[in-house]
């Protein structure tokens, strides 16, 4: 009897831990524009409950870890879309996920874990998708995917959310890890209900944070709503909802913002209050831009490119670019892994020729990093005649004068008021004067001054001429040199 019961325990456990597997694989993308980063992953529940999938964890060796949410409905499936929810544009994702630098066509391998870590699935697949050995399965030209079916692994047109081109997926029985028997034998629902947290009868609520698979940038500022539902899926508003970021931050409130200052793998965890209780996860990715900054163009046509030279797909919004003391702020910007978008100055207003220094700050002050690279200096067009200066050296006025009045002695002895009117001439159609007028022009002063010097002396001069020796009377003369005698004292 009690072999009998063994073998029910034994052959219950493995169908139930073994009933969500991982059914197909798109590694090769789609055929739409940008198609290679369109991949998918699609998991497969063949047993007869629903299974909540929150905190399992499907693992891209190696690469990547994608956190699951959300719940597996019995005999159904569970979509995984890279990036957005357009990979796959008519069918709606259950989880939309970074999967890090990607599925490399030259094979990767999936692992799948339950919420205890415990090995639910594994697909070999790094043998250039040779998963169980033979042939590659998946076609890069034709984009048929990888699917599972009761006698291995096929090659087919994509199912996804459907049934397989070979057929129902039945669970295959696993060989068990060494000593991980007693862990899995405890049926699915005992787990589910030692770690997911026990709301009151009649006061349940539902809490919903947007993806539960981040990828920020740092030093970028991240929001984390929490929109509060509930037993009749009626909002709540006075809920308390504290996070923990898993960088020793903390904060209380249903709309919140952080920002994290080192790349790394955060578990974000929150706990919702009112008056049930109920808790959850968010994985945060946290990665430092690879962004390559160039300016190009000249005065009048400029531009700046951005480059993102990382594996994954960034977004630019409200990135804040300054420029010669201006500044313009990103709209709604997201650049593809190995993209570039380039900016004109007729959209940015900033000028922007090769060799300006150009920066980039998140919308909190804090700078993005970049590499800047400078283009080529474009040769640019003369300026204008009217708006070249005159500069005039001093060292050259009294040259330049000398050879005006050379000029003038040798034509004639005089210039004429034409010659004169010529090089003192303002208007705008005639060239602008010589240095040497110029500088004659500054002397003219001097040539005033000592004019008016010289009428001084002639008038003092003649000022002395003028004046009368006065009379002494009639029969008296003023005495002369002869009027007087030296006599010697002895």
């Amino acid at each position: 009897m009690k072999y009998f019961v063994l073998a029910i325990l034994i052959f219950g456990c493995n169908v139930a831990n073994a009933a969500v597997l991982i059914n197909e694989i798109a590694w090769m993308g789609t055929s739409a524009d940008n198609g290679s980063s369109n991949e998918w992953i699609e998991l497969s529940n063949s047993g007869v409950s629903n299974v909540d999938l929150s905190s399992w964890i499907l693992r891209i060796e190696g690469k990547k870890d994608i956190i699951l949410a959300g719940s597996i409905t019995a005999n159904g499936y569970y979509l995984i879309e890279r990036t957005d929810d357009n990979t796959l544009p008519d069918v709606t994702a259950d989880l939309v996920a970074s999967f890090g630098t990607g599925l490399a066509n030259t094979g990767a391998t999936l692992i799948l874990l339950n919420k205890d870590g415990i090995e639910m699935d594994r697909v070999n697949g790094n043998d250039n998708w040779k998963i169980q050995g033979g042939e590659t399965v998946g076609n890069n030209t034709t984009k048929e995917t990888a699917q599972r079916t009761n006698s291995g692994w096929i090659t087919g047109a994509p199912t996804p959310r459907a049934q397989n081109i070979g057929g129902t997926t039945q669970a295959p029985q696993l060989s068990l890890p060494a000593g991980t028997a007693s862990s899995q034998s405890i049926p699915d629902t005992q787990t589910t209900k030692q770690t997911t947290p026990q709301i009151p009868s009649g006061s349940q609520i539902t809490v919903d944070v947007g993806s539960v698979n981040r990828m920020v940038l740092r030093g970028a500022p991240v929001v984390f709503e929490a929109h509060v539902f509930g037993p009749k899926k009626e909002p709540v508003q006075n809920a308390r909802v504290l996070w923990s970021f898993g960088d020793g931050a903390t904060a209380d409130g249903l709309n919140i913002t952080h920002t994290y200052s080192y790349d790394g793998e955060y578990i974000l965890s929150y706990e919702v209050k009112y008056p049930s209780f109920l808790e959850g996860r968010i994985h945060v990715d946290v990665i430092t831009p690879e962004l390559k900054l160039n300016t190009g163009g000249d005065r009048v046509n400029s531009f700046i490119s951005i480059e993102n030279n990382g594996s994954d797909e960034i977004d630019l919004s409200g990135v804040r670019i300054f420029a010669d003391e201006k500044s313009f702020i990103l709209p709604k910007i997201i650049l593809d892994a190995k993209a570039k978008v380039t900016l004109p100055s007729e959209q940015t207003g900033l000028t922007t020729p090769s060799g300006t220094i150009v920066t980039l700050s998140f919308p909190n002050g804090k700078p993005v990093p970049v590499e800047t690279e400078a283009l080529p200096v474009t040769p640019q067009a003369p300026l204008p005649e009217e708006e070249k200066t005159l500069s005039i050296k001093k060292e050259e006025i009294p040259t330049k004068v000398l050879s005006v009045a050379e000029k003038a002695d040798t034509n004639s002895s005089t210039l004429s008021a034409s010659a004169v009117d010529a090089l003192i001439s303002t208007d705008d159609s005639v060239a602008p004067p010589s240095l040497a007028t110029t500088a004659e022009e500054n002397m003219w002063p001097w040539y005033i001054g000592m004019a008016f010097f010289a009428a001084l002396a002639i008038l003092g001069v003649r000022f002395v001429r003028k004046v009368d020796v006065p009379a002494l009377g009639d029969g008296l003369s003023l005495p002369t040199a002869d009027d007087f005698e030296i006599t010697e004292e002895k």
